[in-house]
């Protein structure tokens, strides 16, 4: 099971909205959801996760990494420039366990891209 997911032009997206990447790279098992940018767990198991981020000047732009709702790691991109960052996780998962990634301000953010900054992958490592 593995999957990489991109935006493929630049977005905004609302208020505490998940992101949802829409340029499926790839989608082993199929278990990201573009329609919702949700990730539910196939397999219980050691998983990679890992999001970057690459914020429109204009704005500056908080993501979340979420399981189950609850905050994982946060991904910062300040406004006034084009700082790029990422976090990379390693998590046991449980079958049924959901991620994603989420704009944590209650305001819109708006994301610059091309189709290769803002990524959201996982991957799993060992089933358990």
């Amino acid at each position: 099971m593995a999957f990489t997911v991109v935006l493929s032009r630049n977005t905004h997206v609302s208020g505490h909205a998940v992101v949802k990447y829409d340029s499926v790279l790839t989608n082993v098992g199929r278990a990201y959801s573009p329609s919702t940018g949700i990730f539910t767990v196939p397999h219980k198991g050691i998983y990679t996760i890992s999001c970057s981020l690459l914020g429109d000047a204009s704005n500056s732009v908080l993501l979340e990494i979420k399981k189950n709702g609850r905050k994982m790691a946060k991904v910062y991109s300040a406004s006034g420039t084009h700082p790029h960052s990422a976090q990379i996780l390693q998590l046991l998962l449980n079958e049924g366990d959901e991620i994603w990634i989420q704009n944590y301000f209650g305001h819109t953010a708006k994301f610059h891209d091309h189709g290769s900054y803002n990524t959201f992958s996982a991957a799993l490592i060992a089933r358990l």
